[in-house]
């Protein structure tokens, strides 16, 4: 558990759609990550997953990798490294840092793994242009449902409605934007 200084706040930006599995590539991606973890596991017995793959070492392995494998692969193993960065940057308190590995993570859904729809990127476009967002990523798969934003909690209702108006006005659906507070996850009450 890694506290979220209380001058931030995440802010839920549903976009009104959902994700398909059928029809969509989704089974493709992952199966192409499978595949590159396997090859690579070939020539470096210490690799059992992407896990394993710093992105430095991902390029050492690019030859062997389709283009596909690999794009999806450097997804994965960036996103890892990312989370590990998060981590450092929520502990000192750089809500803005932190915003900056939410946006990364959001282009490289889009642009390595190939995930992504027209209303997660109108979501994610009019969210942080506001200016009281630090950052924006998926939340999921990709392809449908929402954005989750990092916002300065003094802007948080502004943020919110220019959100949710500024999607609708693209888009032409309306959307359900709320701010969420981290709690437990589920457990067991005896």
């Amino acid at each position: 558990h890694i506290l979220l200084p209380a001058s931030a706040a995440l802010v839920i930006c549903d976009t009104g759609t959902r994700r398909e599995l059928i029809g969509s590539h989704y089974k493709q991606r992952a199966d192409d990550c499978h595949a590159a973890a396997r090859a690579i596991s070939l020539v470096d017995r210490s690799v059992k997953s992407l896990r394993d793959v710093t992105p430095d070492r991902l390029d050492y392995y690019e030859s062997m990798l389709s283009e596909e494998q690999y794009l999806r692969s450097r997804h994965v193993v960036t996103e890892i490294a990312r989370v590990q960065q998060g981590i450092q940057d929520l502990t000192r308190g750089n809500v803005v840092a932190f915003g900056d590995l939410m946006k990364e993570s959001y282009w490289s859904a889009r642009d390595l793994y190939g995930s992504s729809s027209f209303a997660l990127d109108t979501m994610w476009q009019v969210a942080v242009q506001h200016s009281g967002c630090y950052g924006a990523r998926y939340s999921g798969g990709g392809e449908g449902g929402a954005v989750v934003a990092l916002v300065d909690a003094a802007a948080l209702d502004d943020f919110i409605q220019h959100t949710a108006t500024a999607y609708e006005r693209v888009t032409g659906i309306t959307p359900d934007v709320f701010a969420a507070s981290p709690i437990d996850g589920a457990g067991v009450f005896i």
